[in-house]
């Protein structure tokens, strides 16, 4: 008999989050899909920085042009705020 592992986080997309996840072309969106999973079993992913000062997200994880911010919440909650082309400005 096989276990089902649980993931130990549980990620959600905001409103505005999940209108730029539908906006992303198929690929995109696979590779943000493959992001999700990962960040399920732990954020502390090479592809994750810490972002120092930003005003709405903690952290940023590299999906090849595309970056999404993201924050960690208590209970194992992983909530993405944006889904951005890299170069915009989400740096403060």
């Amino acid at each position: 008999m096989s276990e089902i592992d649980e993931p130990i986080y549980h990620v959600f997309f905001t409103k505005t989050s999940h209108k730029q996840y539908q906006k992303l072309d198929k690929l995109t969106q696979k590779k943000v899909d493959k992001a999700i999973l990962r960040l399920q079993e732990s954020p502390n992913q090479p592809n994750t920085e810490r972002l120092v000062g930003h005003p709405e997200a903690g952290y940023r994880y590299r999906i090849g042009n595309y970056r999404m911010l993201f924050d960690i919440y208590p209970d194992n909650e992983i909530y993405i705020l944006h889904i951005w082309p890299r170069g915009k400005d989400y740096k403060k």
